[in-house]
């Protein structure tokens, strides 16, 4: 390395720490103050500290005379954000104008969960899909009531459609849910839906706020001990993963960055990026939703879609209907304006990029202490088992 470039990191490094202690000093500053948002020009800092005042100025801006009159904390969970259910209840004029009586709000009350996504940029690109992308793309996702974003501290409050009160949707994860046919091709479909809409389009070089994947990635990597910690999940997931697999180890981190360079060298579209089951849905007409879009990137269409089935199905159903659903998504992405390439070709671009799913999954059971708990461990070594015996399957490590 020369003297020119070491500066140049150690700048880097300097001024990735000063960054880390901004966030830290507004968490510190937010438990000391306390303080409860009443108008939009503060963010809250979590969903305990919301307010009447707060909500009814974000949700009752477009009906004449309506406010929120109260509103209760329901069902509670904890990632790499902080998600609620909140019921919320209005004045006269708030219900005859049939505003949301329930909404899914996320949120990023913790100094860890902030660095992660805030650093990364991920709250930053979730926030843009929702004000700029959802509104134009016809396809099975929460829309949204309003979003919040602080840039500074990365506070965050996202209030979103909820999917489970207006669709009857149905969560699950690879443990709880079984994906049939019907359900895998109508993932593909959603897919192609937002996949043809912003196929090279030029929102994509232009919304600040949007990475391409390999940008995300590299990103990340400046941000957190990504490396180390999937290096360790592999350890950690020894039993679960096939034996040629394990002896391959080294080639994982080299593998997924040669994919990503590649991913990036063709055309580009929408990506939503962490395409794991549990970010999808099942709606009461038997449609598969997708959400969680805070790892949103731009990039080659394959990496989308690999991610989604080898999550999704059991290893003996992907390995019976991959190739069918891959024609499918390939038909579908042409009916929604998207340029597909020939069927062997895309063939290839699906097995290489298994890797961007797979190092997210050997991360995070391979998280250390001080970072957010961000799945229960059974879904995790489902996912794993599941993407890495794709990986040996695909012959993905000699593409």
């Amino acid at each position: 390395m020369s003297l020119g470039a070491k500066v140049s990191s150690v700048k880097e490094q300097a001024q990735r720490v000063l960054e880390i202690a901004k966030v830290g000093g507004h968490v510190l500053e937010e438990r000391i103050g306390k303080s409860v948002p009443t108008s939009l020009a503060e963010v809250p800092s979590s969903v305990q500290r919301l307010s009447t005042e707060w909500l009814s100025a974000a949700l009752c801006a477009d009906a004449p005379g309506a406010r929120v009159i109260s509103f209760e904390l329901g069902d509670h969970s904890h990632g790499s954000t902080t998600r609620d259910r909140i019921r919320i209840r209005y004045n006269e004029p708030g219900r005859a104008a049939g505003l949301p009586g329930y909404l899914f709000v996320k949120s990023s009350p913790g100094f860890t969960s902030r660095l992660v996504n805030g650093l990364s940029g991920a709250l930053e690109s979730e926030a843009g899909f929702y004000r700029e992308l959802r509104p134009k793309v016809d396809m099975n996702s929460p829309g949204s009531y309003h979003i919040s974003l602080d840039t500074k501290s990365f506070r965050s409050v996202y209030l979103l459609e909820d999917v489970a009160e207006s669709k009857g949707a149905e969560f699950g994860n690879p443990v709880t849910m079984y994906v049939d046919r019907p359900m895998a091709e109508s993932m593909v479909r959603n897919l192609a839906a937002y996949h043809g809409r912003f196929w090279q389009d030029e929102i994509l070089s232009t919304a600040p706020w949007l990475q391409s994947s390999l940008q995300f990635q590299e990103r990340v990597n400046d941000a957190i001990d990504f490396e180390k910690r999937t290096l360790v999940g592999v350890e950690r997931g020894a039993g679960i993963v096939p034996r040629e697999f394990l002896e391959r180890r080294g080639e994982i981190w080299p593998s997924l960055m040669h994919s990503l360079r590649v991913n990036v060298s063709g055309p580009h579209t929408l990506l939503h990026s962490d395409m794991h089951i549990g970010n999808w849905y099942r709606d009461r007409d038997g449609g598969m939703g997708l959400y969680d879009w805070q790892c949103m990137s731009h990039g080659g269409w394959a990496l989308d879609v690999v991610y989604a089935l080898t999550s999704a199905l059991r290893t003996e159903d992907r390995r019976a209907w991959e190739k069918d659903l891959l024609r499918l998504y390939l038909r579908e992405l042409a009916a929604h304006g998207g340029q597909p390439p020939e069927f062997e070709r895309a063939w290839d671009e699906y097995r290489l990029q298994i890797f961007h799913a797979l190092v997210f999954w050997l991360y995070t059971i391979g998280s250390g202490r001080f970072q957010p708990k961000m799945q229960k461990d059974d879904v995790t070594a489902e996912n794993v088992r599941r993407m890495a015996q794709a990986t040996i399957d695909f012959g993905s490590f000699d593409l």
